[in-house]
């Protein structure tokens, strides 16, 4: 099904750019792209997902929780992690590998990461060059376990 849909939507203009989405050129979802390159975003309203300045929180789901919260003058944070600098690279080595242009090659110098990317390289999951990394299409079939193996 999937080589059909592809096959489908290339033949009318659409193209792959990310493991589950297709744009025209020039239309890729700027909201995921932000997700997959590390951007920074804000999420307002209950349940919303933030991330800023290296630091991930969401707000209370709960709708009456949340707006009391609010009314007693403090923030509806919840679920507040800083990631440090090596996790905020592991996060940019595994969310950009979802695009399929991958990521630069030198964002995985550590020794670690490098045995792992040479896992994957071995196993046809990834593949690359000297500036990039990037799952291959068997590797974006098993994207979790690819993602597993980088977390």
């Amino acid at each position: 099904m999937e080589a059909a849909a592809e096959h489908v939507l290339a033949e009318t203009g659409f193209a792959r750019y990310e493991i589950s989405n297709y744009a025209k050129p020039g239309k890729a979802c700027r909201h995921n792209l932000l997700y997959w390159t590390g951007g920074e975003y804000l999420g307002l309203g209950p349940s919303a997902q933030s991330y800023l300045e290296g630091t991930r929180f969401g707000k209370i789901a709960d709708l009456e929780s949340y707006v009391d919260t609010l009314g007693n003058h403090h923030l509806p944070i919840v679920d507040q992690t800083t990631l440090s600098t090596s996790e905020q690279q592991r996060d940019a080595l595994v969310f950009g590998l979802r695009l399929l242009r991958g990521v630069p090659r030198p964002i995985s110098r550590a020794a670690e990461r490098d045995r792992q990317i040479d896992e994957l390289l071995a196993k046809g999951l990834l593949d690359s060059d000297h500036d990039r990394v990037w799952m291959t299409p068997l590797g974006r079939r098993y994207a979790d376990t690819v993602a597993e193996t980088l977390f």
